[in-house]
């Protein structure tokens, strides 16, 4: 069974103990483009494709949608706000 809590717990300790992530965060990089760069790292891991493009890791987050309609990464992407939010102070 999928748990989207544990989704979100996953790939938010995988974006604050990610080096490339803190530079990301470091030099102002957009949301969009660090959410990018987490799910597409975790996502391979998960399945040993490590030729995934951006757009099957949006097509695998639209699935996801689509089982729950509320945004499945809402966590996520919260604490990427806050450490973004961080940053700037």
């Amino acid at each position: 069974m999928l748990s989207y809590e544990l989704l979100n717990k996953n790939l938010i300790q995988a974006a604050r103990s990610n080096p490339y992530v803190a530079e990301m965060v470091t030099r102002h990089a957009r949301l969009e483009e660090i959410r990018d760069h987490v799910l597409k790292a975790n996502f391979e891991a998960v399945s040993g494709n490590r030729a995934l493009g951006l757009a099957e890791v949006h097509r695998i987050l639209e699935l996801l949608d689509e089982v729950s309609p509320r945004s499945v990464l809402r966590d996520f992407d919260a604490d990427l706000r806050r450490m973004l939010g961080e940053a700037d102070a």
